[in-house]
């Protein structure tokens, strides 16, 4: 039979001091690997926050270099724009001085030309160049000048020019940073300036041409007139007229003596030729000068109309008033009309003309015009109305004409 044994207290002593130990080294190990996973897990940490770290410095150093290049590229845009300004702005005011001394120019010679174009005209068709129209051989000179050099001095042209400088000198005034005055407007200014040059060029030229050719004709004063006293631009057509007469008798008689002379029928046919074109140009020339001799009496009627004297005895009707000579009120103001004026003295060819004639002249109702002394009877007065009559059948549809009187 078996017998049980029980361990005694130092066995269980001993036995449970063996598990505590087995218990703590096996807890001892749980702490080591826990620590070594940490410490490797915070290892990996420092590791990833060194990499981030070094990942942000490299980024801010990135962003500072980019950034510094913006900066550099906006300096040099800026310094650019700067420069572009200031060029912009000296050309400028360039243009400006420039145009404001052309301004100046423009007006100087604007101011040449109405004078030289009235000057002209007078020795065209005034009394300057009847000197000159004396001459066949100056008028002919005369002819090739007109023909020869057209005139283009124009005042409208001279203002036109002036406002466009005017205009472009004002937009540029008001320009302002890189915009500059560019090619429009330059072309402006260089076509004021080619204006100029022509203008002054042709103004020097008329005038050394007048001064010349009357030069020429002092003296030739004391020859004989080769032509009728008339005006230049008349004298022109007259020898021209007569020039074209010999031509075309010339034509034909050499165009006779170069025919056959045992040719009858050619040279009789020529001869007709001759005589029919000798007819047909002496008719033109008497046309020719019949037309030149009216306007010459024109021209006389003009002068004689314009003239102090007719001035002075017509004064009474000549005068702008707001009254015609019936007393009615005019439309606007101005000289008596020649028909009223015929009606209320009854006709100028009546009987009691001239006594009608003071009356309408002394009318004391016409207050706004001079008037004649009121005086039928006086010898002085009469022998006035008389002058003012006749001038009145004379010269009542020239003075209509120039407007110093109405209709």
């Amino acid at each position: 039979m078996t017998t049980l044994r029980y361990p005694t207290q130092k066995q269980l002593t001993l036995g449970a001091i063996s598990i505590w130990t087995f218990i703590l080294l096996g807890a001892l190990l749980v702490v080591i690997g826990i620590s070594a996973i940490g410490y490797r897990l915070l290892s990996q940490k420092l590791v990833e926050s060194e990499k981030k770290t070094v990942d942000t410095s490299i980024i801010v150093a990135s962003n500072k270099t980019v950034l510094d290049k913006m900066i550099a590229d906006q300096d040099e845009k800026n310094r650019i724009k700067q420069e572009k300004e200031l060029a912009a702005k000296f050309k400028r005011d360039a243009f400006i001085l420039e145009a404001r001394a052309l301004t100046n120019d423009l007006s100087v010679t604007l101011a040449k030309v109405e004078p030289v174009i009235a000057k002209w005209k007078d020795f065209m068709d005034g009394p300057t160049g009847r000197p000159v129209a004396k001459h066949e051989d100056l008028v002919k000179l005369a002819d090739f000048y007109v023909m020869s050099t057209p005139m283009n001095l124009s005042a409208e042209q001279g203002k036109s020019q002036l406002e466009f400088v005017r205009t472009v000198l004002f937009t540029v005034q008001t320009m302002q940073g890189e915009a500059d005055p560019g090619s429009t407007y330059t072309d402006t200014l260089s076509n004021a300036r080619a204006w100029i040059r022509k203008t002054e060029n042709e103004i020097e030229t008329r005038a050394g041409f007048i001064s010349h050719i009357l030069t020429q004709a002092k003296a030739k004063s004391d020859k004989k007139s080769e032509i009728p006293d008339m005006a230049l631009t008349l004298a022109i057509e007259w020898v021209k007229g007569a020039i074209i007469v010999e031509q075309k008798k010339t034509e034909v008689k050499i165009e006779t003596e170069n025919r056959t002379q045992n040719d009858l029928l050619a040279k009789k046919a020529a001869e007709e030729k001759l005589r029919r074109e000798r007819e047909e140009f002496d008719r033109e020339q008497a046309r020719l000068r019949q037309e030149v001799q009216a306007r010459i009496e024109k021209e006389k009627l003009i002068a004689e109309a314009q003239s102090p004297e007719t001035r002075q005895i017509l004064r009474p009707f000549l005068d702008i008033g707001v009254k015609d000579q019936n007393r009615q009120l005019m439309l606007k103001p101005g000289p008596v009309s020649l028909s009223i004026l015929s009606s209320e003295v009854g006709g100028f060819g009546g009987g009691h003309s001239v006594q009608k004639l003071i009356s309408a002249a002394s009318d004391s109702r016409l207050t706004d015009r001079t008037r004649w002394p009121k005086s039928q009877n006086d010898a002085a007065n009469i022998r006035q109305a008389q002058l003012a009559l006749d001038k009145l059948i004379r010269l009542g549809p020239t003075l209509v004409e120039l407007g110093m009187l109405r209709p």
